[in-house]
């Protein structure tokens, strides 16, 4: 699950600078503006010491 949070933290990042010309990285902050449902669940999965487990089935996209 921590691949695929950095892979949105990038992508979100890159997005963001070419749009503003601003660094953010926090993929919560970036998250407000993308408006992503399930990233907020895996980033909630993050915080709860969960990052080891399956992702569960199905998950919102």
């Amino acid at each position: 699950m921590k691949p695929l949070l950095y892979a949105f933290r990038t992508v979100l990042t890159g997005l963001h600078l070419l749009r503003t010309g601003q660094v953010e990285a926090n993929l919560g902050a970036l998250n407000a503006g993308a408006r992503l449902p399930f990233l907020e669940d895996l980033m909630t999965l993050k915080r709860s010491g969960r990052e080891a487990e399956l992702l569960p089935e199905p998950l919102d996209v």
